[in-house]
C-alpha cells in the first residue's frame, strides 16, 4: 500500500503451477485473483436486510468493486516447476488476501478485526 495515498499501489506474484500450459490465461487468472482478494479485503459487501437476509441493492456499484483506477500493477512470475499443470488461481487470491491484511496492519498500526476493512485508511480511501 502506498504510504501517502494509503491506496494499493503495487503487487508481486510468483506462480508455481506445474507445466504452463498457456502464460497468458495464468497470468490473467493471477490477475483476476488479485482483484478479488483486495476487493475481499478492503471494500466489497453485498447489502442484505438484516431479519430477512435479502439483498437490497444487487447494482454492481452497490458492490464496492474495485474500480480500475485504484487497481495496481500486478506483477505476475511464473515459475518453472516440474510436473503436471495445477490451478493456481485459488491459492494467489489467498495470498493476496493474506498480505493484504497484513499491508492494513503495517499501514494503520493495528490488525482490522472485520472485513472488508471498510474503517481501515485504505477502505476509507478506496469508498471516494
Amino acid at each position: 500500500l502506498d504510504p501517502v495515498t494509503a491506496l494499493p499501489a503495487a503487487v508481486r506474484v510468483r506462480v508455481a503451477a506445474g507445466e504452463v500450459l498457456d502464460e497468458v490465461t495464468l497470468r490473467s487468472y493471477a490477475i483476476g485473483a488479485v482483484h478479488m482478494a483486495l476487493g475481499w479485503m478492503l471494500s466489497e459487501g453485498l447489502a442484505v436486510d438484516a431479519s430477512t437476509g435479502e439483498c437490497r441493492d444487487l447494482t454492481i456499484r452497490s458492490w464496492r468493486i474495485i474500480p480500475a483506477r485504484h487497481m495496481p500493477e500486478v506483477e505476475v512470475t511464473l515459475l518453472d516447476e516440474p510436473g503436471p499443470a495445477r490451478a493456481a488461481a485459488d491459492a494467489v487470491f489467498v495470498a493476496a488476501a493474506a498480505a493484504t491484511w497484513d499491508a492494513v496492519a503495517a499501514l494503520d498500526g493495528e490488525r482490522p478485526e472485520v472485513f472488508p476493512a471498510r474503517a481501515s485508511r485504505t477502505g476509507r480511501m478506496l469508498a471516494r
